[in-house]
């Protein structure tokens, strides 16, 4: 059976805007998602500026070439940044439709560990631990010990406190008490994201999901020295 086919040249359109890190933060990464259906790929910007899926520019604009009409694409761009090592910022701006830019994309500020400082001595389980960062965030404390440092259990690990508050403490659990060893050696870090209200807003199968334009929010370890 023959047939006759026609093929036409894809229509495009551009996303594009500018991007605004924290203070302190390098000029984002950024990466534009692309969904169809239940299948994604990830195109990151590479090569030259303006080009098809790819925004090489290293300045806050960004500009995306993509295909009209838009159905049943999505997308959305990923902007990832870090403060030279100590805290990193990652935002998605999610439902990006093409030719209705520009787009003025602002990075959540990054997380400040206060208090116990760093390298502190003479911390114990009576102390709070700190910490700042953006609003309308669900927090992960942690806090990380080696087998040497634990009185009760020979393997090394993490304690995880999850708040919506920027303090927290050492857990006091029945069945699993944690004991700070003397001139013992720990460190802890934060993680944040959202935005979120409450814990349960955003409790899922895959730990936290968040829909709609969402970030995350990640600082650096921090490490003190147990009392008394």
């Amino acid at each position: 059976m023959n047939q006759d086919i026609s093929l036409v040249a894809v229509r495009t359109d551009s996303i594009w805007g500018t991007v605004h890190p924290p203070p302190g933060f390098e000029v984002p990464i950024k990466m534009l998602h692309v969904t169809a259906g239940d299948a994604a790929s990830v195109l990151e910007t590479a090569g030259e500026p303006d080009a098809f899926w790819t925004d090489g520019t290293n300045t806050p604009s960004f500009k995306f070439r993509v295909p009209v009409p838009v159905a049943p694409l999505q997308f959305s761009i990923n902007f990832s940044a870090d403060s030279g090592g100590e805290s990193f910022v990652s935002f998605t701006k999610t439902n990006l439709q093409p030719g209705t830019g520009p787009a003025d994309v602002r990075l959540p500020r990054g997380l400040g560990l206060i208090a116990p400082a760093k390298a502190a001595a003479g911390v114990s389980a009576a102390n709070e631990f700190q910490w700042s960062g953006p609003d309308s965030s669900v927090y992960v404390w942690s806090l990380w010990f080696a087998p040497a440092n634990m009185s009760n259990t020979t393997f090394g690990g993490v304690v995880e406190v999850v708040t919506t508050q920027t303090v927290a403490r050492i857990p006091r659990i029945p069945w699993f008490s944690v004991t700070l060893q003397p001139q013992g050696l720990y460190s802890w870090n934060v993680f944040a994201l959202g935005p979120l209200r409450t814990i349960d807003e955003g409790a899922g199968p895959s730990r936290f999901a968040v829909r709609g334009d969402n970030f995350e929010v990640a600082r650096g370890f921090q490490q003190f020295v147990a009392g008394p």
